[in-house]
C-alpha cells in the first residue's frame, strides 16, 4: 500500500511510513488492538482512536518513530526563524538606543558668542593695528635700523642684533718637523751650552731634539738622570730608591704611574728620539 502523505510504498504489516513518518496503522490504546488508518472508533471496546489528521498532522513522534525502525522526520523551522529574526531585532535595537545615548548625552562644545557688533569691530580694528606694528618692526629689524615705537604693549625697541659678516679663517700653514735628524756621531764634545733651569738634567728633552752635543761633559750618573727625568716627566715612579729620591725632591714631579703599568706611547717623538740618543752615549762608558 502506499502512504497517503507522501506517497510512497509502504509494506502491509507497516505502522508508521519508512520516510515521512505518517500513522498507517493505529493502535487502540485501551485494548491494544490493530486498526487500518482513518479508523475512528476501536471495534473491540469502542475508544475512540485519534488519527492522523486530528493530532495536526505530525504522525507520530521521534522517539516512536525511530523505535519503529524509521527516520525522524524534517523538524519544522518556522518558529526557530521568527526566534532567531526577534533576536536579532532586539540587537539592532539596542546598539541604536546606545547610540543615540552616546550623542545625546556627551559634553558638547562651549561657543563664546560675541554681545554686539560693535564689539566685533573693535576686536577687528585692534588687530589690524598690532599686525602693521609687528610688520613694521620686522621691516626696520632687516634694515638694521632701531626699530619704530609699537603700540603693541611690551615690543622691545632695541635694535635686532646684526652677526659679523668675517668668519674665522684657521691659519693654511702646518708645522713641519726638520727632515733630517741630527745623530749621534759617536764622540763627546768638551763644551756644553748653559742650563736654563737648574730643576732638570736637560729642561728641553721633551720639546726639541737634543744633539751630542747638548751633553758634552756629561757624567755617566748626569745621563742616566737626564734618561729617567724623560719617564718621571710623565709621572713614572721608580724601584731604584735612589733615583726615586731624586725626583721626589724635585717640585714639578708627581709620581702616580708604577713602573709595570707605565706606558711608552704616552712619549712624544722628541722624547723617544732623545731616549735613544742618551742610551748610545751611555754605551761609551761601559
Amino acid at each position: 500500500m502506499r502512504c497517503p502523505r507522501c506517497g510512497s510504498e509502504v509494506s502491509e504489516n507497516a505502522k508508521f511510513c519508512p520516510k515521512c513518518g505518517n500513522v498507517m496503522k493505529i493502535t487502540c490504546p485501551s485494548c491494544g488492538r490493530i486498526h487500518p488508518a482513518g479508523t475512528k472508533f476501536c471495534s473491540g471496546c469502542g475508544t475512540t482512536l485519534q488519527s492522523d489528521s486530528e493530532t495536526g498532522g505530525q504522525g507520530i513522534n521521534g522517539s516512536q518513530f525511530q523505535k519503529q525502525g524509521g527516520v525522524n522526520p524534517p523538524p519544522r523551522r518556522g518558529k526557530t526563524g521568527l526566534v532567531i529574526f526577534l533576536v536579532i531585532f532586539g540587537i539592532c535595537m539596542v546598539g541604536a538606543v546606545g547610540t543615540g545615548a552616546y550623542f545625546f548625552l556627551r559634553p558638547q562644545p562651549k561657543t563664546v558668542m560675541v554681545g554686539s557688533r560693535e564689539k566685533k569691530e573693535e576686536i577687528k580694528e585692534t588687530e589690524k593695528q598690532t599686525e602693521k606694528a609687528k610688520t613694521a618692526a620686522e621691516e626696520t629689524s632687516s634694515m638694521g635700523m632701531e626699530s619704530l615705537p609699537s603700540t603693541e604693549p611690551n615690543v622691545p625697541t632695541t635694535p635686532a642684533y646684526i652677526p659679523p659678516t668675517t668668519a674665522y679663517v684657521p691659519p693654511t700653514t702646518a708645522y713641519v718637523p726638520p727632515a733630517n735628524q741630527p745623530t749621534f756621531s759617536g764622540n763627546i764634545p768638551q763644551t756644553a751650552p748653559a742650563v736654563q733651569s737648574s730643576d732638570y738634567v736637560m729642561p728641553y728633552s721633551s720639546s726639541r731634539y737634543l744633539t751630542s752635543a747638548d751633553f758634552a761633559g756629561f757624567t755617566k750618573d748626569q745621563l742616566r738622570l737626564a734618561r729617567n727625568e724623560i719617564y718621571a716627566r710623565h709621572g713614572r715612579t721608580f724601584s731604584d730608591q735612589d733615583l726615586q729620591n731624586y725626583f721626589n725632591s724635585k717640585t714639578w714631579y708627581y709620581g702616580t704611574v708604577a713602573p709595570e703599568n707605565f706606558n711608552a706611547n704616552v712619549l712624544n717623538d722628541y722624547e723617544k728620539k732623545n731616549l735613544l740618543l742618551i742610551k748610545d752615549i751611555e754605551k761609551l762608558f761601559n
